[in-house]
């Protein structure tokens, strides 16, 4: 797979980052009151694994490469990044530029709910945040992060729980129904995502431990971030460590291992 673009030694400019959508979503989120506990859940995750120098990660649904970007930022180890989308390249051209300051970034389009285009354990790291919930076989696609990783390999993986508050409301007032459509509200002017994402499922963390060991995953730690009434915008706790605030929490981040 090439590069896109040929230009990955360039500089990037002072204006590129300004109008770099990466920059403006990670100035977002490391505020936001729900989605910072995300953000510090994944990037600390990234920083502590042990992988060697030259490792290749696969980004599954890349999205606007954010989390590309934090991940190759906080582990300098991760040297090329093979990202991936149901539709073509999301990532803007000034963000483009940005990775492959960091990376060895490159593109694929991959059609939903198939089998992945790469040979097994080719991969030392497989991330994605905010996909399951989006895909209609999930188990196919763990197993095909199990696949493409090399023994000892990572997956980082993260959904919304299911039992969130707001789900709550919306089942106790009968609108709560999967398939469901729900708008993208994170800042990002010349995004080439689209302003709607459809959920056609989502989990709780019983159901996503079963998944992951099935799948052959040992399940390293699972992170329960932000317990809160988020359209109130009321926080208890970051991160929750009782029954009642990891049943309730807003997201669900999982770091898993290929034994």
């Amino acid at each position: 797979m090439g590069l896109l673009g040929t230009d990955k030694e360039r500089p990037v400019l002072n204006e590129e980052v300004r109008n770099s959508v990466i920059k403006r979503r990670i100035d977002f989120i490391k505020t936001h009151p729900v989605w910072r506990s995300q953000y510090s859940a994944f990037v600390k995750a990234v920083a502590q694994l042990r992988i060697p120098p030259g490792a290749t990660a696969l980004s599954v649904s890349c999205g606007d490469g954010t989390w590309d970007f934090l991940a190759v930022s906080a582990n300098p180890n991760l040297r090329r990044i093979i990202a991936t989308d149901v539709v073509d390249c999301p990532v803007s051209a000034e963000d483009v530029r940005l990775l492959q300051t960091k990376t060895a970034w490159s593109f694929q389009k991959v059609p939903p709910d198939m089998v992945l285009p790469l040979d097994d354990d080719c991969c030392r790291l497989v991330l994605h945040q905010d996909v399951l919930e989006h895909t209609k076989k999930p188990f196919l696609l763990l197993k095909e992060n199990h696949r493409v990783l090399e023994r000892g390999g990572y997956l980082l993986c993260g959904t919304p729980n299911i039992f969130r508050p707001a789900n709550i409301a919306k089942l106790l007032i009968g609108k709560l129904t999967f398939p469901c459509g729900l708008y993208r509200v994170a800042p990002g002017a010349g995004s080439l995502l689209p302003s709607e994402m459809i959920h056609v499922q989502e989990f709780n963390q019983y159901q996503l431990r079963t998944m992951l060991e099935e799948s052959g995953f040992n399940l390293l730690s699972m992170i329960h971030c932000f317990f809160g009434i988020s359209f109130l915008k009321i926080k208890f706790c970051d991160f929750p460590n009782g029954n009642s605030g990891r049943n309730l929490c807003q997201y669900i981040f999982c770091v898993a291992q290929k034994c």
